[in-house]
């Protein structure tokens, strides 16, 4: 009966182990979830925040284009007129 005793003794503290280990990957697994959570709403505000850049830079240079463009016409115009005069 000791011997029996005995063994179930080892296989509980086995077990126990092996629960302790398990709760501890489980919760370091959770932990690098959170971190890589944060990292992934950095990125993504760090994403939005170069968009809104780049957006801003894409309509300040079609306002830039379309009014050297006006300028172009312009002195093509112009050009052209003093052409036909001569």
């Amino acid at each position: 009966m000791k011997q029996g005793q005995r063994a179930l003794e080892e296989l509980a503290e086995e077990l126990s182990t092996a629960e302790t280990l398990a709760v501890e990957k489980m919760m370091a697994s959770e932990e690098q979830v959170a971190r890589a959570d944060a990292n992934n709403a950095k990125l993504a505000r760090e994403l939005w925040s170069v968009r809104q850049t780049a957006e801003e830079v894409e309509a300040e240079l079609r306002k830039e284009l379309e009014s050297l463009r006006r300028c172009a016409a312009d002195a093509s115009a112009t050009h052209t007129r003093s052409n036909t005069r001569r």
